[in-house]
């Protein structure tokens, strides 16, 4: 039998700080990585994502490219067992039915922000958050 092999590809995205040189320094290469035939890439917001998506890009028999950004301490509790979140899998972060907003990684708490303040305007915006953005089914 032979034995599997993962292809993880790990990659720091910018930090997106203030005053770090935006022109050169404030954009990921996650799109150009999503374009590329055969590659997965995955893109958590959160730390249980991160752990869930890590483990099933380690299981899985195709690359998987793992784009981080630094992640904000908040999210939900993270296990120490194993376990997984599939990727190509999105995850609603807020249900709602007068708008839809999609966004990914440091993105996540601005809009999380933007979706209380709408809330309070009388407006439910439905948040949605990819987690993957290859493959990614609708």
């Amino acid at each position: 039998m032979a034995k599997r092999v993962s292809h993880v590809l790990w990659a720091d995205m910018p930090g997106r700080v203030p005053l770090q040189g935006g022109q050169h320094a404030d954009a990921g290469l996650e799109s150009s990585y999503a374009r590329l035939a055969g590659l997965k890439v995955v893109i958590p917001s959160n730390s249980y994502d991160a752990k869930g998506l890590m483990i099933a890009a380690l299981r899985d028999v195709d690359p998987v490219i793992f784009c981080h950004y630094p992640m904000p301490i908040s999210g939900p509790p993270v296990p120490d067992e194993p376990y997984l979140v599939p990727i190509g899998e999105a995850a609603v972060r807020c249900e709602g039915s007068d708008l839809t907003i999609v966004g990914y990684a440091p993105q996540t708490v601005e809009i999380a922000k933007a979706v209380e303040q709408l809330k309070k305007d009388g407006i439910a915006a439905e948040f949605i958050d990819p987690r993957t953005l290859a493959p990614w089914r609708a």
